[in-house]
């Protein structure tokens, strides 16, 4: 078995598909990790559900966008805050009817962290104030503070470890931010969200005990009219 983790797809459905087929995943035997916010953004959101609910090893740490997706299907509502951030896509994506219940048990199944083996997997960040235990929903899918202090001490410590974890793999922030499309390391913190949900970024799918990885295209070139 390999083991992969996937950086924010953003409802980009042919950046999903690449991924996987450029980095030869198997459905049947290998791990996908998922860092949230499936949904949003491109147009694709309902095809990346049911691409991903064909994968025999999946797990998912939940993001704010998600969080969005999964009020508006269980509830009805559709948060205002949603919509100007890329859930009327993800609507649309739909035909502004409810999701497929096992689309929605698919985001109700993820959760707030994973731990596999010396390697941890969160959306957006870990309160280093509190034991992995102890973490806050809101914090691990909203916060940059974390991101911002590990730039810090890396500029001071590079090789120093956080939570003397191997790898610690994040979503959120796009590393558009940082002027780069591809993965950034900080420390032992890898930022997978390489942007696919803004046009000049891509995809990107890592195998996390390797550390190779494989991008989509541009989401400008796979999404141009």
């Amino acid at each position: 078995m390999r083991r992969f983790v996937l950086g924010d797809v953003h409802g980009n459905y042919r950046g999903l598909k690449q991924c996987l087929k450029r980095s030869g995943f198997d459905d049947e035997r290998d791990l996908l990790v998922s860092l949230g916010d499936l949904c949003d953004r491109n147009i694709g959101t309902k095809e990346v559900f049911n691409e991903l609910l064909k994968i025999k090893n999946f797990k998912m740490a939940i993001g704010n966008h998600d969080q969005w997706m999964l009020e508006w299907s269980e509830t009805g509502n559709i948060p205002v805050d949603w919509m100007y951030n890329g859930g009327y896509q993800t609507v649309c994506s739909y035909n502004f009817r409810e999701p497929p219940k096992r689309h929605v048990e698919l985001l109700s199944k993820a959760v707030s962290l994973i731990k596999i083996d010396d390697k941890i997997f969160v959306h957006a960040g870990i309160d280093a104030n509190k034991s992995l235990e102890d973490q806050s929903e809101c914090f691990v899918t909203w916060d940059r503070t974390f991101l911002e202090r590990i730039q810090k001490i890396h500029k001071k410590e590079p090789g120093k470890r956080f939570f003397d974890f191997e790898s610690v793999f994040i979503g959120h922030t796009p590393t558009l931010v940082m002027d780069a499309d591809v993965p950034q390391r900080f420390c032992n913190v890898w930022c997978m969200d390489t942007g696919s949900g803004f046009w000049p970024g891509r995809l990107t799918i890592m195998d996390i005990d390797t550390k190779e990885y494989w991008q989509s295209d541009h989401t400008w070139e796979l999404y141009a009219v």
